[in-house]
């Protein structure tokens, strides 16, 4: 019985802690209000308070969206209380605030990821469509004619696949061209024009 009270006694002073970080964060703005936001939700967590936890991590990824860790740590309590639709919906989002090609790109498969995994084939396949816009991706193009195999249209699948085909084409010359442009004599380089 000591050991509960003591137990509920430390949860209490954790949430006391989460909610002064909280009242401090409020007080101020930018990167400040974002590390008082992660305390808080530190405490929030060590409390038992998923569901503060994570509002917390929300507010502080809005002032600080392209933060790995923030961004893990909300990914994960999302995940560990069955808000993937949220989840999806966050990276979704997140993507969109990369200025950087390869980090947008990568964020917008994830979200594709967990909106497949909810069942939210539209928005997947709308992530895919976002992932073109940064130019033709392989993967996101197989992603696609698989999504219209799904559905049964067949000729949207083709097209697909045709540009499939052609980027790997296109890589294979270029490869081809290497090659050529490498070769250590002039027999080297006729054979790898004959490949």
């Amino acid at each position: 019985d000591g050991f509960r009270r003591q137990r509920l006694g430390g949860g209490e002073r954790f949430a006391e802690a989460a909610n002064s970080a909280d009242k401090r964060a409020n007080l101020t703005d930018g990167k400040q209000k974002a590390h008082l936001l992660r305390t808080a939700a530190d405490w929030f967590e060590k409390a038992g308070d998923l569901g503060s936890t994570i509002e917390k991590l929300e507010q502080a990824t809005e002032l600080e969206p392209l933060d790995e860790d923030l961004a893990s740590r909300l990914d994960a309590a999302y995940r560990s209380s069955d808000r993937l639709a949220d989840l999806a919906t966050y990276l979704g989002a997140r993507a969109d605030k990369f200025t950087d090609k390869a980090r947008r790109i990568a964020a917008r498969f994830k979200a594709a990821e967990v909106q497949r995994e909810v069942g939210d084939v539209d928005a997947a396949r709308e992530s895919l469509l976002l992932v073109l816009n940064d130019g033709e991706d392989a993967q996101a193009l197989q992603a696609l004619a698989e999504d219209a195999r799904e559905r049964g249209d067949q000729q949207e699948r083709a097209d697909l696949l045709m540009k499939v085909g052609r980027n790997e084409e296109a890589w294979s010359d270029v490869a081809r061209a290497r090659h050529i442009l490498e070769a250590a004599s002039v027999d080297d380089a006729i054979t790898a024009m004959a490949a």
